[in-house]
Order: C-alpha cells, then structure tokens, then sequence
C-alpha cells in the first residue's frame, strides 16, 4: 500500500548517500536489511502516540558518518554534510516516509561503528 515511486525514491537516495560515504573508505561496505518487527510501535515526534510500524529496512554503511555538529539536523531541509550537498535528500527521505505513515531514524552503531539509516513503516491492515 505504499507510494511505490516514493519508496523507490527513498532507496535511491539512501543508496546515493552510502555509496558517496564509502568513496574513500578502505573496504567499503553497504548492506540492506528488513526485517518483521511483531510489536514495533514507535512515535514520529515527542509525545505523540505510538502507532505500530512492524516493517523494517535499513541502510547500513562503514562510512564516517554524518559530522557530530549536524546528525541531530539531518533531515532538515538545506542541512548537508558533504560540500558539495544541497541538504535536500535526506529532507525529501524524511518527508516520503512520513507521508506512507512511517519514520526514518539515523544512528551510529555497532562494533566497528557504522551508519544505519532506519525506515520504520506500518504494515497493511488485514
């Protein structure tokens, strides 16, 4: 039930993203996930209610990361952490997810670190 040219848009930009951030690491890698989460409910702001969102896929990468300065910014319009970035992707990522009723979430995580961008989506109704 989702937009499904949104969603390709979604992954192509995530894809561009971590693609650009593994130029010039060393053993790049970027790996694709989903996953069913029974349970998974989250809520899109503070304070909101949560709403069930099972449906998990995530871009992970080994790059360096957004720079510390802007992660809690990323998906703000016109914030981009590369010089020659226009801050507009992750927005539109933001704003595509949110339209098909889910949320996107960035963290840095694991052993060695890596950036994983999260899409939480909800599940069609039965």
């Amino acid at each position: 039930l989702i937009d499904r040219d949104g969603f390709l848009q979604i992954i192509l930009n995530l894809l561009k993203n971590a693609c650009e951030a593994v130029r010039d690491v060393a053993d790049p890698r970027i790996v694709l996930t989903t996953a069913y989460r029974h349970g998974m409910a989250a809520s899109a702001t503070p304070g909101a209610p949560r709403v069930p969102l099972p449906i998990e896929m995530c871009v992970i990468d080994n790059g360096p990361g957004a720079p510390a300065d802007i992660a809690d910014h990323l998906f703000d319009p016109f914030v981009a952490g590369k010089p020659e970035g226009q801050g507009l992707g992750l927005a539109l990522v933001d704003k595509l997810v949110g339209d098909m009723g889910g949320i996107v979430q960035y963290a840095r995580t694991g052993e060695p670190e890596a950036t994983v961008f999260r899409l939480l989506l909800p599940r069609a109704p039965r």
